[in-house]
């Protein structure tokens, strides 16, 4: 008796979502190809969400700057080296976390802190979290601060290609941010 060779099952990667998915279908669907992100993606039909194909598998869309660089603007603003910043590929619901290092060899009262803000490509950028994702005091009258600061934000993103980045500002003096860092994971797109 002959025997038959294994042939591989193959799994085609998706550039887009199905037009006409079925109820429990799972598809690979490339989300960037130049960093080799693909998530695994399942259509559920009796979701109550308006996006319909949910996450199961896969890794985070991700951009880092470890460039230190500061602000002393009391408002939101880009730094010199804007971002990081992540193109969200499908619209869904995404959960963000954005870290820093910050710091500052101000006197009292000095903080550093920011926000998420998304737009399309070319803005304008809308803030997607209007309460600071981390914040950092001095209550030393002399010395200065270094701490970590954080972010762990689920926002819906209503339209695939916007961008996601990270914006910055200070209490009016000098704060330096470093080792920034933003990460996003979809939990249901479509």
């Amino acid at each position: 008796m002959a025997r038959r060779a294994l042939v591989p099952i193959t799994t085609p990667i998706h550039t887009s979502l199905p037009s006409s998915p079925l109820d429990g279908q799972v598809i690979d669907y490339l989300a960037d190809s130049t960093n080799g992100i693909v998530w695994r993606l399942r259509y559920r039909s009796g979701s109550s969400s308006s996006y319909k194909w949910e996450f199961v598998g896969g890794s985070a869309l991700s951009s880092q700057i470890m460039t230190s660089e500061g602000t002393s603007s009391s408002t939101v603003v880009d730094l010199a080296t804007v971002g990081p910043v992540i193109t969200i590929p499908l619209a869904g619901d995404y959960d963000f976390i954005g870290t820093a290092m910050i710091g500052t060899t101000a006197a009292a009262g000095a903080y550093g802190d920011g926000m998420l803000v998304a737009g399309p490509n070319g803005g304008p950028f809308n803030a997607l979290d209007a309460a600071d994702f981390g914040r950092s005091m001095d209550s030393s009258a002399s010395s200065g601060i270094n701490a970590d600061i954080i972010f762990d934000r689920r926002r819906t993103i209503a339209t695939a290609g916007w961008l996601a980045k990270m914006q910055y500002r200070s209490g009016g003096t000098s704060v330096t941010f470093a080792g920034r860092r933003l990460t996003a994971l979809p939990v249901r797109v479509g």
